[in-house]
């Protein structure tokens, strides 16, 4: 109802003002069809600036205001590019028609608040849940996050971005988390429009069906703006899995403060910088424990060998694009005296990327690939891995497998990082650790030589020996099992709660 309110005011304003500038204008010039594209022009900007205001989310007082004087700025504008056009005078009645016109869309925008307002209350459906993970290691958390959910409450409906892992727990896909895992600033623009209509998708399904709360896990940049749409629908947010926020863009913790009702920390340094900054949050562990544990028969019987690596490049495309490349070509710079055997560790949903890489760049016979429920026992029987960044480290930590850590992103991509990370490590064992106890090769620093390098120097000395006494001590930190059994009992605390309109703003 008011995404349709918002279009038609804009429309209605648009048409209203080419009757009032251009048909009058017309006669005086003999030359309708040049004086028109110019006031065309002006009027679609300005159509656009307003129809932004009105559609957003969040301060949209100061789109309003930003709109009205950015649409009157922009009419000038063009009014004065008529001086161009031969017999035609700058026309202060154009002018104050953009300004009357601006002013009479504000209006209708703050009565159609009145009247409409975002929808706040309604029935709210107790055995409905949304969940959105838009990373794969999300899926992996929210997954187990589901199964322990429907051993308190069976019947709960669960519906939302599921990929392989949540929809083996039964929930029902509206979107594919594979869709929404993309890495660096530039890489994601060229993805919008499909993100968008995910978006808008969700939030469509999600006003039909009224779930009695959202669980929004990782993915800050699409899950923050879902939030803030939620919202407006009256549907409470838990937040899984942290924004990292403590890593850059610290200001956004503002905007978790207004939005989710708390957040489930799964690091433990997170609980207490949202604890700083007003936040109600828990730390209820790190669920990879849990998996770990399941799978530790499983890990018994894989043979562990001083000579065998692993390679873990990533879950999303890019990430593998960035990392693959560069661990194959150090592959084949290392002997098999000192490397006899080398598994590709693959997460769901890149066998494609990793096929076409295997076919551009050759593989190496030493080299098998793992995935599924063998991924793991592989990574257990390895001396070393190469690894990506992020979950994947932690997972190294836990089955005490020491590791060099890559991260690399375009140039354009890394420039901008760097001016807003505000982190002295990449890797997420770094900082639990806090300090830098595997390597890591960031950027230009990630290419073979480099790797070979670093590889030898751990494989052939004390590196190895040195890097697991010192995971010893993340896993500590990282808490015992239990922790998706934890995070399923505070999301049913607030099933139990239920749409509290007190309790939505506890955080405001």
């Amino acid at each position: 109802m008011q995404d349709n309110l918002a279009v038609g005011a804009n429309v209605a304003y648009a048409l209203g003002l080419v009757v009032l500038a251009v048909v009058p204008q017309a006669p005086q010039t003999g030359r309708g069809l040049p004086d028109a594209v110019p006031h065309a022009l002006a009027y679609g900007v300005q159509a656009g600036l307003l129809y932004w205001a009105v559609r957003g989310s969040v301060k949209r007082d100061i789109r309003m205001v930003v709109a009205f004087f950015g649409a009157t700025a922009f009419g000038l504008f063009t009014e004065s590019l008529q001086l161009l056009i031969p017999y035609r005078h700058f026309e202060l009645t154009d002018l104050l028609a953009n300004a009357v016109g601006a002013l009479v869309v504000s209006v209708a925008w703050i009565v159609k608040e009145s009247m409409v307002g975002p929808r706040r209350g309604g029935q709210m459906n107790v055995d409905q849940l949304l969940v959105v993970a838009g990373e794969v290691s999300g899926d992996i958390h929210a997954g187990n996050l589901v199964a322990k959910l429907r051993e308190l409450i069976p019947d709960l409906q669960v519906f939302g971005v599921a990929g392989e892992r949540l929809r083996e727990a039964g929930v029902e896909s509206v979107a594919r988390t594979e869709d929404l895992s993309h890495m660096g600033l530039v890489e994601v623009l060229r993805e919008l429009p499909r993100i968008r209509a995910i978006m808008q998708e969700l939030v469509e399904e999600a006003g039909r069906r009224r779930p009695a709360l959202a669980v929004l896990v990782d993915s800050p940049d699409f899950n923050l703006r879902l939030a803030a749409r939620l919202r407006k629908l009256g549907i409470p947010v838990v937040l899984y899995v942290s924004p990292q926020l403590w890593a850059w863009r610290r200001g956004r913790v503002r905007k978790v403060r207004r939005l989710a009702r708390e957040v489930l920390c799964i690091l433990p340094f997170e609980s207490r910088f949202y604890e700083e900054h007003q936040v109600r949050a828990r730390f209820v562990g790190h669920p990879l424990v849990d998996d770990i544990e399941q799978d530790r028969s499983v890990f018994a019987k894989d043979d562990h060998s001083s000579s065998r690596i692993a390679l873990l490049p990533g879950s999303r495309t890019m990430e593998v694009r960035a990392l693959l490349p560069t661990m194959l070509g150090a592959l084949r710079e290392l002997p098999s005296s000192l490397v006899s055997e080398a598994v590709l560790v693959q997460a769901p949903g890149i066998d494609g990327v990793v096929d076409d890489i295997l076919r551009e760049r050759g593989g190496d016979q030493r080299l098998r690939r793992v995935s599924g429920k063998e991924r793991r026992g592989a990574l257990a029987g390895c001396s070393l891995a190469w690894t990506a960044s992020g979950t994947a480290t932690l997972e190294c930590a836990l089955l005490n497998v020491p590791m060099v850590v890559g991260y690399r992103l375009r140039r354009l991509s890394w420039a901008l990082a760097s001016l807003l990370v505000n982190v002295p490590h990449v890797g997420l064992v770094n900082l639990i650790a806090g300090e830098r106890i595997a390597p890591e090769l960031l950027q230009n620093s990630w290419n073979t030589q480099d790797l070979v390098r670093v590889t030898k120097d751990l494989m052939t000395g004390e590196g190895l020996d040195l890097q697991k006494r010192a995971l010893s001590e993340v896993r500590k930190r990282l808490g015992g099992p239990g922790a998706s059994t934890r995070a399923a009992e505070a999301v049913v605390e607030h099933l139990r709660q239920g749409y509290n309109p007190s309790s939505w703003r506890l955080n405001d």
